[in-house]
Order: structure tokens, then sequence, then C-alpha cells
């Protein structure tokens, strides 16, 4: 087991926590059973149990540098979880004598790690950016206070607003966000562009360019699609690398060709070091991921596909991943025949056209 001698010794960043619990039904409430916090390549900092009388974690490893923590022992060895993250009881190191010190010195140092390892969890989970199914409508004018939105919102309300605090910026600091998402919608042929207009100190309005006549029009006025994908494009470009981005459903309300544009954007998104989870019912946009991977612009490691069924037989639902291979195309079957149902429509239309 290796030393910890001094806090940046053990690696934060690379930490990993495993977590076992089971659900109570009579109480209707989470049990954590086990707790395990280690570094790669198998360093361990902390493992707990549940003790069996109570629901309290109990000590039952820590490295050797930290001897002198009894374990195992709901008196000396309990933990308090904060959102499944452990840390010691609150009352070591607040209220003790000065002969007590060295005794609680190792659960001094061993609180340090976990408050490391718990900024570091809370830093990571701030760079994630989620967004909804049901993103908000438009709005004829948006207010705008000045300030800078730091994500588009669960229901993407301030995906404008950030458009507008990019646009306020100063050249050599603007991102020219609202550039980009002009040449997306223009490019999927949802329009030829997307303009804020100042209407007072405080209020803009979004005004969207028709594809074909070239009129403008406010963006409570057009297509639902065109609102819906905005928060979307606008979280893809203003995330930073290293961040996550959580979408479900990025296809709704939109054609066909926008569909599959999606793709492309993913595509783009993902090669600028963001990590994307996107839940998804659109084949279209599905081809054209596997197209960036027959290609080559993905590797068939980049795109990880699960579906979700439930299974009668085992009474719950099943998670299953779908590999592709170079060529862009599953190397297996889909369960239950979700997008394969196209293939069984064409042949009906088929056999009652003969």
């Amino acid at each position: 087991m290796k030393l910890y001698t001094s806090p940046t010794e053990w690696a934060v960043q690379n930490a990993r926590m495993n977590v076992t619990f089971h659900y109570r039904k009579q109480r209707r409430q989470i049990v954590v059973d086990s707790i395990e916090l280690s570094s790669p390549p198998g360093d361990i900092l902390l493992c707990t149990r549940v003790a069996k009388t109570s629901d309290n974690q109990l000590i039952e490893q820590i490295p050797s540098a930290f001897s002198g923590i009894k374990m195992g022992r709901s008196s000396s060895g309990s933990i308090t979880l904060n959102h499944y993250i452990p840390s010691l009881i609150p009352s070591i190191g607040h209220r003790w004598f000065p002969r007590m010190r060295p005794r609680y010195a190792p659960y001094r140092r061993l609180d340090m790690h976990l408050y490391r390892f718990a900024k570091s969890l809370s830093d990571h989970l701030g760079n994630v950016e989620f967004i909804g199914p049901f993103r908000s409508k438009p709005e004829r004018l948006y207010p705008f206070s000045g300030e800078r939105p730091s994500s588009v919102g669960v229901r993407g309300d301030k995906a404008v607003h950030i458009l507008v605090a990019d646009a306020a910026r100063r050249r050599g600091k603007r991102r020219n966000i609202a550039q980009d998402v002009s040449h997306w919608v223009k490019k999927a042929g949802i329009a030829k562009g997307i303009e804020l207009l100042v209407q007072s100190e405080r209020h803009f309005e979004a005004r969207v360019t028709h594809f074909e006549t070239g009129e403008t029009e406010n963006i409570a006025d057009v297509g639902y699609g065109c609102s819906q994908i905005l928060p979307i494009l606008v979280a893809g470009y203003y995330l930073p690398s290293e961040s996550i981005l959580v979408v479900a459903q990025p296809e709704m309300h939109l054609h066909p060709k926008a569909q599959a544009e999606v793709g492309t954007f993913l595509c783009e998104v993902a090669k600028r070091g963001v990590q994307l989870f996107v839940e998804t019912h659109s084949e279209h946009l599905l081809l054209r991921l596997q197209s960036h991977v027959a290609s080559g612009e993905l590797t068939p490691e980049d795109v990880n596909v699960f579906y979700i069924y439930p299974d009668e037989q085992q009474h719950k639902k099943i998670c299953h991943r779908i590999p592709l291979g170079k060529d862009g195309f599953f190397i297996e079957d889909w369960p239950r025949g979700f997008f394969p149902e196209r293939l069984e429509e064409a042949k009906k239309l088929a056999k009652f056209s003969v």
C-alpha cells in the first residue's frame, strides 16, 4: 500500500468511487451498503460498509499512513454521507483537549483527503450541462439584465441570454456563437440565419430569416423546431472542452434533414473535447453518426449506442450495448426491432402496392 504523506500524492483527479446500495421498500429509502474510493492503479483511500444494527457507514479499509484510526466500530469509525460523498463525523477535530490531538491527527489528514475528493467531484459535476426534452417556448421579447449565464438551463431558457452576452463582449473576447448557430440552421435547411435585435435598453428580440423568401420573422412566429434546437446549439458552441453535455431528444420538432444534421453537430462538439450523452429516437440522427464512423471522422469506440428495453421474464429493464464496426454498420441486430421497423413498414407498403 502506498503511503500518503502529503495531500498532493493521492491522485484525486483520477479517483474512482464505487457505491453499492439496496432499496428498502418498507421505508421507501436507499441504503448505501458500501463505498470504495480508489485511485489507479488500485490505491485504496477508503472502504466502508454499513453497520448491521444501523445505517451508519463504518471504516473497513484505509492506507497504512492513517494508522491509529480504529476500523469497524461505530464509536470511532462512523462517517456521514452528503449526497453519497463520505466525510468524517463532524465532531472530530473541533473539540479536542491538547492531550487528544495526536490521537485524532490521522482523522484530520483522512478528512482532508475526503474533502479534496468531494471538491474535485463537485467541480467535475459543475461542468455538466443537462438539457431536458421539453425546452421553453419561444418569447417575443427577451429581457436581459447584463448577467452572463454559465449554462443554458434545463429548459434552455438562458440560450438567448448567452447569445446577447456574447455579442456584447469586445471583439477579442467574443466567441461569435450567434454566427455558428446561423451557419448550422442554414446548413440544416431551417432558416438562413438568426439575429438579435435591440428593442429597448433591456429587451432583445430573436428574429429568423426565412430560408426561401428572405423575410425576417420573430422566432415565436416560425416553426417550433427552431426554438427547440436553439438551446442545444448554443450549449454545444458555448461549452469549453472537458465539459459534459447531456441532451434528451434533440430531434424534437425537426424535419429529417435537420435531424441528420444534428448528428454532424454532435460529431463536431465531440471533436472539441466535450463528452456527450444523448437520448434519442431519431433514426436519421443515428444514421448520420454511422456515416461519420464509416468515413473515419469518428472511430467505432467514439460512439457507444445503448438500447434500453423492459424484459418481461426478468421483470426489469435491460441496458444493451450495440457495438459499431469500422464500416459504420452495427455488428449485431437491434433487440425488439426498434429501428428495423422502417424495413417492415416498407415491406408492407410493397405488398399492398402490388
